[in-house]
């Protein structure tokens, strides 16, 4: 059996950007304040800790992102780029040395013939 695997590659600046971005559109998860690191986890689950610096520059706080909320917002970063996003995929995130990659796996009875990519959107448990 063939199958296809798709793997986007993003920077930590770009997940940071991303996550940003996630935020901003999808109503506030994160106090207020800058993102001024990001660090994900190298061991199962994986998840990115976050930190924050409140909006005058002051205190710092941490915030803990699950793979689902990571998930939501790479697929969203794809949508926003215009990068197709195979809706039947089986989706996942890895980490691919300090880089974090949202993978895609087809299988040919997943997407009938002549079928179209759509955007999907994981649950993020918000």
């Amino acid at each position: 059996m063939v199958a296809e695997y798709r793997q986007i590659v993003f920077s930590n600046d770009e997940v940071i950007r991303a996550i940003v971005a996630f935020d901003n559109e999808h109503g506030a998860r994160l106090p207020p304040g800058n993102i001024v690191a990001c660090v994900l986890s190298e061991s199962a689950p994986l998840v990115a800790r976050v930190a924050l610096q409140d909006l005058h520059g002051n205190e710092e706080q941490s915030v803990e992102l699950n793979v689902g909320y990571l998930a939501a917002v790479l697929i969203h970063a794809c949508i926003a780029a215009g990068i197709p996003i195979p809706k039947k995929a089986e989706k996942s995130l890895t980490m691919v040395g300090q880089t974090l990659s949202l993978n895609f796996t087809i299988h040919p009875e997943s997407e009938p013939s002549g079928a179209k990519y759509a955007p999907v959107f994981l649950d993020t448990g918000k």
